[in-house]
């Protein structure tokens, strides 16, 4: 039996779930209601819910320690759980990326996000599998860390609540076909 750990990046409490730097709780939250899930509170200053896909186990991960100490909760769980880096993936928003564009990596930088800088810092890793859902940029009026505090407008949430599912078929094929064949079926431009 292989263990995964998916991990959503957001921000705790009611005020910032609607919010697009939530989008990682946003996907988790996704698969928790397709397989019928609910989530407990873990010591690890964490919110889990558990399945099984397959043979495989696989635990969803909700940080409670806010986006930039993120590496604090994930190498807890990751340490209590025994899950190598190789079978954990991290979702977060990227404002490079257009808005409904996915991208599956197997490591790479934060690109600018202080979630994912956290995980790499306190793992001492930059292999660490990453899905980037894109945001889009801020109209230049407004700066980026106000623009992801903000919420989706009724069309984005619309795009968002299309690619939801999609997101959900690519955890499902990198967990049971492997993190290469999710990329090369799934990282492709909004169509």
């Amino acid at each position: 039996m292989k263990k995964f750990l998916i991990v959503g990046l957001g921000n705790p409490g009611d005020k910032f779930a609607n919010q697009r730097h939530n989008i990682g709780f946003m996907v988790i939250d996704a698969i928790s209601q397709e397989y019928g899930l609910s989530f407990s509170n873990h010591k690890h200053q964490s919110m889990i819910a558990q399945f099984r896909l397959n043979t495989n186990k696989i635990i969803l991960l909700k940080p409670q320690t806010f986006m930039n100490l993120s590496g604090n909760a994930v190498n807890a769980i990751m340490k209590y759980y025994d899950i190598p880096k190789s079978n954990t993936l991290i979702v977060f928003d990227d404002l490079d990326l257009p808005l409904g564009t996915i991208r599956l990596r197997k490591s790479g930088s934060a690109s600018g996000h202080n979630g994912m800088n956290s995980i790499i810092t306190i793992l001492k890793s930059k292999l660490i599998p990453r899905l980037r859902i894109g945001l889009g940029r801020p109209p230049k009026n407004i700066p980026p860390k106000n623009y992801v505090l903000q919420s989706f407008s009724r069309n984005e949430k619309r795009i968002i609540d299309e690619l939801l599912p999609k997101t959900i078929a690519l955890i499902e094929t990198m967990i049971l076909q492997g993190i290469d064949i999710a990329m090369n079926k799934y990282n492709t431009r909004k169509q």
